[in-house]
């Protein structure tokens, strides 16, 4: 049984995982401190989580990108763009940070890209 697309049912687990970010969001901790390997512990466990329970509906990609894009509600002038290799975080059309694209279930270096865009989006909208 294959799912294309977003489903009803890919938004009810999305939810939690969504909510997680925004959360992180508005407590995002300064880099390399303590509490930001704690952030991106608790995000890649969030993620290996879905990853176990949802892989057939969404990949982490999806869940990550929804989640950071999601950001432009808390201030417009920050953007998230993707090319085929690369995720860019940007404010007022200024690259704040790029990275390499993780494979599609990789949580682990989702979750570092997910609270590194994170720390740098909350110190650029401070």
């Amino acid at each position: 049984m294959g799912m294309t697309g977003f489903s009803g049912k890919f938004v009810r687990f999305a939810m939690p995982g969504l909510v997680v970010l925004a959360v992180v969001a508005c407590t995002t901790p300064s880099p390399d401190t303590r509490e930001q390997i704690t952030q991106r512990e608790v995000i890649e466990t969030v993620f290996e989580n879905i990853d176990k329970r949802y892989a057939e509906t969404a990949t982490i990609r999806d869940i990550s990108l929804a989640g950071l894009k999601g950001l432009s509600d808390t201030d417009s002038l920050l953007s998230v763009g993707e090319t085929r290799s690369t995720i860019e975080l940007r404010y007022d059309e200024r690259v704040l940070g790029e990275w390499d694209q993780p494979s599609p279930n990789d949580y682990d270096r989702w979750a570092v890209l997910t609270s590194s865009a994170l720390t740098l989006a909350r110190l650029e909208s401070e």
